[in-house]
This record gives C-alpha cells, sequence and structure tokens, in this order.
C-alpha cells in the first residue's frame, strides 16, 4: 500500500501541504509506520493505526492546530512537566523583547503551586527547549489541539509522535501538484544528491514542449531557441541550487542543546 497516496487521497486537496513524512513506532517494528501531511502554518494531519485499536486499520486523524518537531531530549523534557497532572502547566513559544520567535519553546507554571518540596510561581519556566518548525529526521512530532494548556488533573492537548524515519518535501517549483507528483518520481529527502537529480527531472518537464537542456544541440538553434534553452538551463541550475540547500537544512541535525534540561520518567509514545 502507498500510505502517502492514501493519506493524500483522505485528505482529499493538497495545495497547502508542505511536507510529508513517516514516524516509527520503537516497539512494533513490524508496524508500516504513522504518515503525516504537514500543511501551511505549521499544522499536520496524521495517517496511522491508532496503537489502542490494532488491526482496525489506518484512520485520518483531526488536524493539529500546530505542530513543532523536538529531538528525543527536548520531548522527555516537555513531557515530564506538561504531562503531569498534579500541576498545571502550559507551552509558549519563547520571543525576544520585539516579539520575534527565538526558537525555543517554554513550559510554565500556569499559577502558583506545590511541586514536591518546591512551591513554583505564575509563570516560572519549567523548561526550555529548542524546536523545529520543519520536520526533521530523529525529531519527534509534537501536536498540540486548539490549547496549548495542562489544567491540573489534564495531561494537556498534545499529541506525543514517534521518531521521525523520512521527510518528503515538497519542491516549490511543483506547485499544487507537487507532493504526489514528487513521490511518483522518486523525490525524497534520503539524500541531497536523490533531491537533486529529482530536481533536475521536474525541471525539464517544465520546460516547452519538445526543449530540453540534456537534448538540444546548440550549434543548430536558432536564436530565439538559443535564448529559450539558456534561460531553461538557468531556472533549472536556480532550482538545483535551491533543492540542495533545502535538502541540506532538513539533514542538519546538530542543533546545540541548553543545559537546562528537566528530565523526566520514561516517555511512552502513542
Amino acid at each position: 500500500m502507498d500510505y502517502y497516496q492514501e493519506l493524500l487521497k483522505a485528505l482529499g486537496k493538497s495545495d497547502d501541504v508542505e511536507y510529508l513524512f513517516r514516524t516509527q513506532r520503537p516497539d512494533n517494528q513490524k508496524y508500516a509506520g504513522s504518515f503525516y501531511a504537514q500543511h501551511a502554518g505549521n499544522a499536520t494531519t496524521g495517517f496511522r493505526e491508532p496503537s489502542n485499536e490494532p488491526g482496525k486499520g489506518y484512520k485520518l486523524q483531526p488536524k493539529s492546530y500546530r505542530t513543532l518537531y523536538l529531538d528525543p531530549r527536548a520531548t522527555d523534557a516537555v513531557h515530564s512537566w506538561f504531562r503531569d497532572q498534579n500541576i498545571a502547566t502550559y507551552a509558549v513559544p519563547e520571543a525576544d523583547e520585539k516579539g520575534r520567535p527565538t526558537g525555543h519553546l517554554l513550559i510554565k507554571s500556569a499559577e502558583e503551586q506545590k511541586h514536591g518540596n518546591k512551591t513554583l510561581s505564575k509563570d516560572q519556566t519549567l523548561t526550555r527547549v529548542p524546536y523545529s518548525k520543519e520536520p526533521v529526521i530523529g525529531y519527534h512530532p509534537l501536536e498540540f489541539g486548539p490549547s496549548a494548556a495542562s489544567p491540573r488533573g489534564s495531561s494537556g492537548d498534545v499529541h506525543y509522535g514517534n521518531k521521525i524515519t523520512e521527510v518528503h518535501p515538497r519542491p516549490a517549483r511543483l506547485g499544487k501538484a507537487g507532493i504526489a507528483a514528487a513521490l511518483a518520481g522518486g523525490a525524497g529527502a534520503a539524500s541531497a544528491g536523490e533531491l537533486r537529480r529529482a530536481a533536475g527531472d521536474v525541471a525539464e518537464s517544465f520546460l516547452p514542449l519538445g526543449l530540453t537542456p540534456s537534448t538540444l544541440a546548440p550549434g543548430t538553434l536558432t536564436p530565439e531557441q538559443r535564448a529559450a534553452s539558456d534561460a531553461a538551463t538557468q531556472r533549472k541550475r536556480q532550482q538545483e541550487e535551491a533543492a540542495k540547500m533545502k535538502a541540506q537544512a532538513l539533514l542538519r541535525t546538530g542543533v546545540p542543546m541548553p543545559d537546562e534540561y528537566r528530565k523526566g520518567g520514561r516517555v511512552r509514545m502513542i
């Protein structure tokens, strides 16, 4: 089964899909994986078999309000505070003094409250971790619902996904048909080289019919054809460079981690 195509079919439209990605449950390697679409605006829709309903097949999950991507240690830190039902907490992206995002997620105390032998003050930062707004291999998706709060007695409105094992970006040049066309042509994020090759194939398909840089002989062209060929070749080079930069960005996972991690218990991914 082509789960990505089934996901896109279930969505009904994919014009706002920016990435497709897959996660794998570490305790069930026979499971094909959970498949996700990231939409514009950092919302995601999952397509998976619920872990508490084995054998009942894949289902389209509710669209998240916002999804952030964290490395495993950051996920543990968030999980240990946000899912603690004995305290009230909330999650908020950090901003600097000018209101610009810093790329860190804060878990804060929602009220003055006791936590063990300590008293937490209202709005006290309990942990601060870096996040990515784009899926990264090795990271976990955290799908937040409409509320980023976890009141006392609640484990919070968030789904903790498993580790991402593959990512498929939408090449910008593909427009509304991009994701499905890229997958059909074999474009993925396994390596920058594969993405560049797929980008080149797609770029040629957008040239005027019968006119491709790989088949034209410069000595046989009219001035108009030569100008069109040169322009097409330049576009192709620019597209390949853009694809290369995007692939390299996706493959970089060495985000420096802050010292102030609060380590919690073992995370059970669902």
